[in-house]
């Protein structure tokens, strides 16, 4: 009897957990906070190019408030449910662990992309805002999607880099998680939740059928093609701003097309993107698009739901002709893919999840709504580019491929009314294929030694990593900045420092003849 209390103590403290675990997180506040987060890029931007009064701020921060509210009002009777505490809890281990694998916070090793990566965010926090780069007889500044970088910045400059370099893992897992939260809403139970996570994870194209089939075998097997849909722990190790962003538009599609939320975050959310990355704007854009047509159509679009994407375009706009002021030699136009290659790299990369989910959308109405744009999305993104790689097709489709992984974890999810086995049975065939391209990024990055610091500049940077490839993606002439957005007295950018600044002992998983992303 003596033990009794004791028991009963640690009973109530189980039952007091598992209550907490269960608390809801309202779906609206997780939507604002996202929103919130990234128009708090917009504004720091302003103050990174030195091109605002404080007044402005203070002007623009209820802009902000006025922003969250708007685009988390309901439409009309609908709602999305709102997810527990231990969703965001697993959402947030798991992408914690995505991030630090690829490389942030310096535990594990991080690819070559984040060498010039590095060297930016270290420009960013030992230079005063604003400053430019001497070139010659020109000033250029960078003109870059810096909005991953501003926090981390921000925290390098108050705390040290190491504190910027954890900065910027927080910044990631949290936002991932966040997505990840309001995606567990898609799902009904918990088991549902957990194989969504799971396929979402190791969703890829079965690149290692076709880097076996063309003798392109590496350890960075998404390459294999020369044009690119990265799976999304490629995206996460090698490109997390990109990923990020485009995973965002993916996300508001489905709460819009699955009727648990309304249009108006869906078409509040584009503008804010671009300052992560232009090519996830070009990616939401169709889903956008098709939204408001079909609102219009339905007569369900009123004036009222204008007010959130009115308001984040006004934010965005600096930035949005900021990213345009671009060298014209960065460029645009068709790829140089013939029809043979693109059947092939479409038969390994995306029929294999595309036409079991058609069959299932021609019984399911739910799934046509939700399939058709991302299916031409990829059918199209691969023969178009915008500079001289091939990121148009590996970033634009960010979205894409988030919505047909989502699909797969769905149909392998539902059991009473999911897909047939047979339909089962090939999904897991190939998601089993395809998570081959994951398991060699996960390799690489246990094998190898995590990145030593560097002490470059993001000029020395990139012309000890990729000085065969232009730097336009970067870098814009201060003087063809348009004059309001132009700083007026930018200091000089600081040289690199006297630590180290060379990247001899850091791994290339790639051999020299692919073409690979410089963004």
């Amino acid at each position: 009897m003596q033990h009794e209390p004791a028991a009963q103590f640690r009973a109530h403290e189980v039952r007091s957990g598992s209550t907490l675990l269960a608390r809801t997180i309202p779906s609206r506040w997780l939507i604002a906070g996202l929103l919130a987060y990234l128009s708090l890029g917009q504004l720091l931007l302003w103050r990174f190019l030195d091109m605002a009064p404080a007044a402005a701020f203070a002007v623009a921060a209820p802009l902000v408030a006025l922003v969250c509210w708007s685009a988390t009002r309901p439409q009309d009777e609908r709602s999305s449910p709102d997810p527990r505490l231990a969703a965001f809890l697993i959402a947030l281990a798991a992408s914690t662990a995505l991030f630090l694998l690829g490389g942030e916070g310096r535990v594990f090793y991080s690819n070559i992309d984040w060498q010039v990566r590095d060297a930016v965010l270290r420009d960013m926090a030992v230079n005063p805002w604003s400053f430019a780069y001497e070139a010659g007889s020109e000033l250029e500044v960078l003109r870059a999607p810096l909005g991953m970088y501003f926090v981390p910045a921000l925290a390098w400059k108050a705390f040290g880099p190491v504190a910027g370099d954890w900065a910027m893992l927080v910044q990631n897992s949290v936002l991932l998680a966040t997505l990840l939260t309001l995606a567990s809403t898609l799902f009904s139970n918990m088991r549902e939740r957990l194989t969504g996570l799971a396929v979402f994870i190791l969703f890829s194209g079965l690149d290692a059928l076709g880097a076996l089939a063309t003798g392109r075998w590496a350890d960075h097997l998404d390459a294999w093609a020369g044009t690119e849909f990265s799976s999304t722990i490629t995206l996460a190790f090698w490109v997390p701003h990109h990923a990020l962003a485009g995973w965002s538009g993916a996300l508001a599609f489905l709460l819009w097309s699955k009727g648990g939320q309304s249009i108006r975050f869906l078409v509040a959310l584009p503008p804010l993107l671009a300052l992560w990355s232009p090519f996830a704007l070009i990616g939401t854009l169709p889903f956008a698009g098709v939204a408001v047509a079909g609102a219009m159509h339905r007569k369900q679009l009123h004036a009222r739901d204008l007010l959130a994407p009115a308001l984040t375009l006004a934010l965005a706009a600096p930035s949005l002709v900021y990213l345009s002021a671009a060298s014209p030699s960065v460029g645009a136009g068709l790829s140089d893919l013939t029809v043979v290659q693109f059947l092939f790299f479409e038969a390994v990369e995306t029929l294999p999840y595309l036409v079991p989910i058609a069959l299932l959308a021609a019984r399911c109405r739910e799934h046509r709504a939700a399939l058709c744009v991302p299916a031409l999305c990829l059918l199209v993104a691969p023969w178009f580019r915008i500079g001289t790689s091939m990121d148009f097709a590996a970033r634009a489709t960010i979205p894409a491929l988030a919505i047909l992984a989502l699909l797969t974890a769905d149909a392998l999810a539902r059991r009473r009314d999911g897909a047939p086995r047979g339909v089962r049975i090939w999904l897991c065939m190939a998601l089993g294929i395809g998570t081959i391209t994951g398991a060699a990024e996960v390799t690489r990055a246990a094998v190898h030694r995590p990145a030593p610091r560097q002490d470059c500049s993001f000029i020395d940077a990139w012309n000890l990593s990729f000085g065969r490839f232009p730097k336009d993606a970067y870098l814009g002439r201060l003087n063809d900045m348009p004059p309001l957005l132009r700083p007026t007295s930018p200091s000089a950018a600081k040289p690199s420092g006297p630590g180290p600044c060379s990247f001899d002992g850091w791994y290339r998983p790639l051999p020299p003849d692919f073409s690979k992303s410089r963004d």
